[in-house]
């Protein structure tokens, strides 16, 4: 995984450029309204739409997911807590068996 941090800088340096170039690209389009029909228009729109509600969905689906997640986590440290509670009453009641157990052996 450290290999490929190195080269971080020149792959965001890639992308950047591939980014400006498609923005100056496609700048020039929307001035010369000649050269893209008005269809590639509706599209763009289209897959805007589509996309922010795809997008919209996924954040509400992992917030929905997060939240359950939170529920169940604290409802297994309580399960968790009680079971301990549990147990240290256990022990201290065979503890004080045994006490009591030594006293009568003792007397």
């Amino acid at each position: 995984m450290k290999k490929y941090n190195d080269y971080l800088p020149e792959f965001l340096g890639v992308v950047l450029a591939l980014l400006l170039l498609n923005l100056w690209y496609l700048s020039s389009l929307a001035i010369e309204n000649k050269v893209l029909p008005a269809n590639f228009d509706y599209l763009f729109k289209g897959l805007t739409v589509l996309i922010g509600a795809f997008v919209g969905a996924f954040a509400a689906f992992k917030l929905k997911s997060k939240k359950d997640d939170e529920k169940k986590h604290t409802k297994e440290k309580m399960a968790m807590n009680k079971a301990i509670f549990v147990c240290v009453r256990q022990i201290h009641a065979i503890k004080i068996l045994i006490e009591n157990c030594l006293n009568i052996v003792l007397i």
